[in-house]
This record gives C-alpha cells, sequence and structure tokens, in this order.
C-alpha cells in the first residue's frame, strides 16, 4: 500500500532554495536514518520497503497553492463527466492538461505527465514553507480527512509527528513530499 509521507528539512543557510537540491538532502536524511532499510537509524526497523519523492503525489503542494481544485478544473474545463481519467485520455487531453496546469501557476509538468516512479522527484515536491501553504496543509490533510493521519518527519528533532501538528515555527523550513509503500 503506498502513504503519503512528508519530511522537513532545514533551509541551507545564505544560499537560494533549490527544490532538486532539497530532494536530494531528504532523500540522503531518509536512506541514512533506515528509512526503507534495515540498517540502523531513526527507524531501526524500516517503515517502508521503497519510497520515492513525490510519486503518486508529485505536484501535490503546487495543487495545494492553487487558488481552485486542478483536478475540478479539469473535469469542468473538459467537459468530462468522470473523476478519472484512461490513459486514453491522458493522451488525447496532454496539451490541455498541461494548459489548465500552467493556468493555475503549477510547476514542472501537469501530475498526469509525470512519472510516478521517479526516485528524486520533480522542481514542485520540495518547498519552503509559507504561512499559506502550512494552513492549506492543515485543511486538506485534517485528521479525520480522506487521508487520515498524515505523518511527517522532523530531520533536525529526530521526531515524526502527525502533519495537523506542525507549529508555526516550520514556516522557513523546507517541506517534501514522500510516496512511501510498505
Amino acid at each position: 500500500m503506498h502513504f503519503l509521507y512528508f519530511v522537513i528539512t532545514e533551509p541551507e543557510n545564505d544560499k537560494p532554495f533549490d527544490a532538486l537540491k532539497a530532494n536530494q538532502t531528504v532523500m540522503e536524511v531518509l536512506n541514512d536514518n533506515n528509512f526503507a532499510s534495515d540498517s540502523g537509524g531513526f527507524w531501526s526497523s524500516s517503515k517502508a520497503d521503497w519510497f520515492v519523492i513525490g510519486g503518486r503525489w508529485s505536484g501535490e503542494l503546487s495543487r495545494l497553492k492553487m487558488d481552485k481544485d486542478y483536478y475540478k478544473e479539469i473535469k469542468t474545463q473538459l467537459n468530462l463527466h468522470t473523476d478519472y481519467l484512461t490513459d486514453t485520455d491522458i493522451k488525447k487531453y496532454s496539451d490541455e492538461l498541461q494548459k489548465i496546469w500552467k493556468d493555475m501557476e503549477g510547476m514542472g509538468m501537469n501530475p498526469y505527465a509525470r512519472s510516478s516512479y521517479q526516485i528524486n522527484g520533480d522542481i514542485d515536491d520540495s518547498m519552503v514553507i509559507t504561512k499559506e501553504l502550512l494552513k492549506k496543509i492543515k485543511e486538506r490533510y485534517e485528521e479525520k480527512g480522506e487521508f487520515g493521519p498524515v505523518e511527517c518527519f522532523i530531520s533536525e528533532d529526530y521526531d515524526e509527528i502527525d502533519v495537523q501538528n506542525l507549529k508555526e515555527d516550520s514556516i522557513g523550513k523546507i517541506i517534501t513530499v514522500i510516496d512511501y509503500h510498505n
């Protein structure tokens, strides 16, 4: 089963934010702490059998920043009668899906054009936490929502919490989206 997970890391002092570097840092943090292996670290018995940055949730942080729901907007603009797009639909509407994504200020390729197995993630799978992003994360992943509690690893503190419990002091830190399987 796949699970959504977040990791919080500290920004590099005096350097501009680089999402792909942040993605790589999180890969190292999780690998160094036995997230998906059995070699010691924070998770002495690994939490996952494998993980990727972003994965099925690649683009999630961009979607959270949007004023409207990307998937509802697709359904409306393309006049679709289902919430699910087949591979044929994705090919047929590829240009429209990308245009809607860009019009809604999504970063990089739209979620349908991404590989859910790209190990190091995409340019929007790590972002600096702002007050607005923190609010939207908490709204989207409320404890009793469709995802249940979504966990978050605070790398600086070696602590794992429900994303609902992120505090205002996380503003300015980096959040990275993880797709893990166990």
